[in-house]
Order: structure tokens, then sequence, then C-alpha cells
């Protein structure tokens, strides 16, 4: 194994999403149990942010927005990757001679290669197509990917998912659209999000400390009277899609708030993405994913419900939910392991084939 082998990341960031940023915490976490001097590179769409919130000497902050993978990276590396054939040395900017010099490619995109999301889609190939130039091996870390039935989405899905080292699946859904793909075979398995294995001593970060202090405290203090609380989490995403805008999607929360505050509940609203001081949607407040490959690993894939659906039709399954809570709750307690140990397949990969394999 490399005394300090580097690894360049894509898809995870510190600030905007806890998913991304969970993510990405839990990938160097896990990386660090069997490698503690990795050098980590990680392009984020938000560096200079990151850097704020993070500054720890091996962990590198690059841009990973789109406009510098489609107009430095992806260029420098066609150019130097031809040249190269001509036995010609060209000099690569340092943001992309560090992913040149990393042990793989991680990529932890929530959902790529999925039809009906084109503007993704531009981005989805040239995240990956630089390191592609470059040799560095891909690995796709477990995410949604597919249905691939559309020309443009299947054409570039069959071509460049090949050529990535490994992609992991999230989910049997994801796993069965792969298998009508050209891959090789033994080159795709099924994982579990890697978010479930995220501990909170993983968090390298420290943002609004104090008032998540008085928060917490005063939420101690609520249930210590005997009151539950209980976390409802909006989507800004559902909020766009929802045909009638506000007056349905928040209607519908609304609506639940009531019926838990009626059962002597606390009701926090809770932000599972927020950029402050942005009023963009992109990111602020939660990146939707397909319920079902998520839920389904919990055998819980019956509480998915369409953004569209009725207020009655909303009520009556967050009732049913509410009856069952407990029996819910031991569920997701017994199958927990299962997942985590399905996710811990991925780092597993890692240490393998890529650290034990240099």
């Amino acid at each position: 194994m490399a005394d300090q082998p580097h690894f360049a990341m894509v898809g995870g960031s510190i600030w905007g999403n806890r998913g991304a940023e969970a993510m990405l915490l839990t990938t160097i976490a896990q990386i660090r149990a069997y490698a503690p001097n990795a050098v980590f590179n990680v392009y984020t769409i938000y560096p200079d942010r990151d850097r704020l919130l993070v500054s720890e000497e091996n962990i590198h902050f690059l841009s990973g927005k789109p406009l510098a993978f489609g107009l430095l990276y992806f260029p420098f590396a066609l150019l130097h990757n031809l040249l190269s054939f001509l036995g010609i040395s060209f000099p690569l900017p340092s943001s992309l001679k560090k992913m040149k010099d990393s042990s793989c490619l991680l990529d932890m995109g929530g959902i790529t290669f999925s039809d009906g999301r084109t503007p993704q889609l531009l981005y989805n190939v040239f995240s990956i197509w630089p390191a592609l130039l470059l040799g560095v091996p891909v690995i796709k870390l477990s995410q949604a990917m597919g249905p691939f039935e559309r020309g443009l989405n299947r054409h570039l899905a069959n071509h460049f998912l090949p050529k990535c080292k490994m992609v992991f699946a999230r989910g049997a859904i994801t796993e069965d659209h792969l298998r009508g793909l050209n891959l090789p075979k033994g080159s795709y398995r099924s994982a579990a999000d890697i978010a479930f294995l995220y501990q909170p001593t993983d968090s390298l970060s420290e943002e609004n400390e104090e008032r998540v202090t008085r928060i917490l405290t005063k939420l101690e203090e609520i249930q210590e009277s005997g009151r539950r609380v209980i976390s409802i989490i909006p989507s800004s995403l559902v909020f766009q899609q929802s045909k009638s805008g506000e007056g349905v999607y928040g209607s519908k929360l609304l609506n639940i708030i009531r019926e838990v505050c009626q059962e002597s509940a606390h009701v926090v609203v809770l932000p599972n993405a927020s950029r402050a001081g942005s009023g963009k949607v992109m990111n602020n407040d939660l990146t939707a994913i397909d319920a079902l490959e998520t839920l389904a690993d919990f055998d819980m894939a019956g509480y998915a419900i369409n953004y569209e659906a009725g207020i009655g039709e909303t009520l009556a399954l967050f009732r049913d939910i509410w009856r069952n809570k407990a029996q819910i709750r031991g569920l997701l307690e017994k199958r927990l392991g299962e997942v985590q140990a399905s996710a811990s397949q991925q780092f597993n990969y890692l240490r393998e084939e890529i650290i034990h394999g240099n």
C-alpha cells in the first residue's frame, strides 16, 4: 500500500446539501480507517465555501463547477491524452494534475445518467471524462442510475459507464437498469447509500454551533416534559414540481403539522440542505431522491407517495405511519445493520482493489 494514497472525489460538498456532505465525510472517514495519511482532492461546486468550513492539510477543495470541468479540465485532459501518443509532455493545470496523481476518482453523485435529467446529464459526463482521458480509474459509489430508455442518455450511459472501473448501484432497481447496458461482467454491483454509515465523529466542520446548541437544549426540555418531537423535512424540488406551488405543497405540510400538534407533539421544520444568504433553489432545502431506491432497503416502499397525491391521500398515509410508528421503528432498527453492511462493501472494495492493490 502506498504511504500516502491520493483520492479524487466529485459529487460531494460540505456546504449546501447535507446528504452530499454526509456522503463526502463518510467516505473520507472510511478511507482514513485503512489509510490514515490519505490525501483527498475534492472537486466541489462550492470550493470557496467548503474551504472556509474545513481546513485540513490533506483535504484539498478544488473547483468542481460545470464550467471548470467543461472548459478547463476536459480540453487540457484531451490535449494531454492526444500529445502523450506523440511522446510530447503537456503541462496540466495544478487542479487537474491533482486528479491525474490520484489513485482513482470517486464519483458520489446522488443520481446520474437518468432519463429526464438532460441538463445534469452533461455534468454526469464531463465530471468523469477528464479522469478517463488521464487514465485515472473511475469508481461510481452508490447512486441511482437509469432508466436508460431515451436516446441521448442511453447512448452516453452505454459509452461512459463501461469505462468505469466499478459502478455501485443504489438498490435493485438501478441494478436492473444497468443489466440492460453493455457493461463488462463484474463491473457493477449493488450497494446501499454511503450515508447510512455516517457517524457524528465523521464531521469535520463547525457551522452555527451556538444556534444548534440552543435549539438542542430547547428540544431536550420539550422531550423531558413528556412531549414527542417530530421533524418535518420540506423539499424545495417538490415545491417546484407541485403544479399549484405553495397552495398545494404548503397545505399538505400544514395539515400534517396540525394533526401532529393535536397529539401534543412538537414539530421541528428541518431543512436537509440550506444555503445561507442564497435565494437560489438548487441545493436549498432538499435534493429529492427516488424514494424507492432507498425505502425498499428497509421494506418501507409502501410508505412512499407521489408528490401529486391529494391532501386526503397524504394525510391518510401519515395517519397510517403514526398509528404504526412503534412497528416501523422496530423494522428500521432491524434492517439498519443489513443496510450498513451493504454500504460497507464499497469500502471493502476500495481497500482491496485501490489501497492495497497499488
